[in-house]
């Protein structure tokens, strides 16, 4: 075992006029770890005194690591990575996942990146600091979206316990954010109309968001389709979170919203937002049109779905349409249609019977 404290030199200059970092080399059992001391850089213009003075806490922090694998039954490795970044770690998790899955972990890293920083160690990721972060995504998103985001990172944090990198998973020590159940929103008929009539800063969501009230295809679906994807008044395409091929005719509508077809490649609704703006663009469209719900794209596809229940259209066949796996998926609209017509009812007028004769 041995380990040697050395200079990286990086930048612009010549030779040993440059800035430099200080890398611990670490050799054990003939395989080298190395750890580069970002914190630690040395620039040409320091004083002599400031040089020093780095070159001291280099050497500090390379007396203290040696120390640690005194007591360490790990060794270097487990200590190295311990001190390594998580945020590099959390995002090899998510490229192994599917890609309905993939958005969701990405977004669950961008919160924690902007909550704590591009550089987030294991050792510094502590009960604390995970309380302070839950408290973060609930003032700044929704409660079931921090549920959700969080559960991503206490997952990966297993992972990183399951591969001896720490110790102790702190996740496991904190009260998880509970699901609230959602109100479901869609739009009427005639709100679908005034959203028609209303103009919008970005035309292709616009047209994307009418297609999803016609078509009751997921956001993630939409963003994918090609012109391949549309031939002879069908759509044809793999759905990203079940898998599932599938294929319908397209309405008058569906049809009329996309327009003519051009090169079988290209996306069908050239958007190039992420999700969130979208969304943000469909709120703020929602408002010129004076709707007062908070509607998203998503909102499109509850829409289908209540229209073709409230049409009369047979459950199994918006089951189909809407690509559920399970029937229980679906019937939640016909409850909340069926809820809305008690509503109706209960709000009719109440007459006086008083002097009525049978």
């Amino acid at each position: 075992m041995g380990i040697s404290l050395r200079k990286k030199y990086f930048g612009k200059g010549k030779g040993k006029k440059r800035a430099y970092k200080f890398q611990l080399d670490i050799y054990q059992k003939g395989r080298r770890e190395r750890r580069i001391f970002h914190n630690l850089v040395v620039y040409p213009y320091d004083s002599v005194q400031l040089r020093n003075a780095k070159h001291k806490r280099a050497n500090q922090m390379k007396s203290k690591i040696e120390l640690e694998f005194h007591g360490s039954k790990n060794g270097f490795t487990s200590i190295l990575r311990g001190k390594s970044n998580f945020i590099d770690y959390f995002k090899g998790l998510r490229d192994k996942k599917n890609e309905a899955n993939k958005r969701v972990w990405n977004n669950a890293i961008n919160y924690f990146i902007e909550f704590g920083g591009a550089y987030i160690s294991f050792e510094e990721i502590g009960q604390d600091f995970l309380e302070k972060f839950k408290e973060f995504l609930k003032v700044n998103i929704s409660n079931n979206s921090a549920s959700i985001y969080f559960s991503k990172l206490a997952a990966a944090l297993a992972e990183a316990k399951r591969e001896k990198i720490i110790s102790e998973n702190p996740a496991d020590g904190i009260k998880r954010i509970g699901i609230e159940k959602k109100v479901m929103v869609y739009l009427l008929e005639e709100e679908v109309q005034a959203l028609i009539n209303t103009d919008i800063k970005n035309v292709e969501v616009k047209k994307a968001f009418l297609f999803a009230c016609n078509t009751g295809l997921r956001v993630s679906d939409i963003l994918a389709l090609r012109w391949t994807n549309i031939k002879n008044g069908k759509v044809h395409f793999k759905q990203k979170k079940t898998k599932q091929q599938e294929y319908f005719h397209l309405s008058k509508d569906a049809l009329k919203i996309i327009g003519e077809a051009k090169d079988d490649e290209e996306y069908v609704f050239n958007i190039s937002m992420s999700e969130k703006n979208i969304n943000t663009s469909i709120r703020t469209w929602a408002k010129k049109a004076k709707i007062h719900k908070h509607i998203s794209m998503h909102t499109g596809r509850h829409t289908f779905a209540t229209m073709l229940v409230t049409k009369g259209v047979n459950i199994y066949t918006v089951k189909e349409l809407l690509g559920h796996k399970n029937i229980e998926s679906t019937l939640i609209y016909a409850k909340v249609i069926g809820a809305e017509k008690e509503k109706a009812i209960n709000s009719l007028p109440s007459f006086n019977f008083t002097n009525f004769k049978k």
